[in-house]
């Protein structure tokens, strides 16, 4: 099966989730991704339809709590 490599936006767009949800999901480890020199992030489509039919859903990807600020 071929392979075709996406930048995070294009990954984003065909996983149709925004950047922000992918760079959770890269954080998290939730998709597999490849780097490319020291910050550029690649994915595979075979690697996204991989996590889309494991069950698997970028939106899922929870936001980390923001810690609130006491005033005191």
């Amino acid at each position: 099966m071929n392979s075709k490599w996406l930048t995070l936006l294009e990954a984003a767009s065909y996983l149709r989730v925004s950047k922000e949800t992918m760079y959770r999901a890269v954080k998290a480890n939730s998709v597999k991704f490849y780097r490319v020199g020291q910050r550029k992030l690649v994915f595979s489509t075979q690697d996204l339809d991989a996590f889309i039919t494991g069950g698997n859903n970028a939106s899922d990807v929870k936001r980390p709590k923001t810690k609130r600020r006491s005033s005191k």
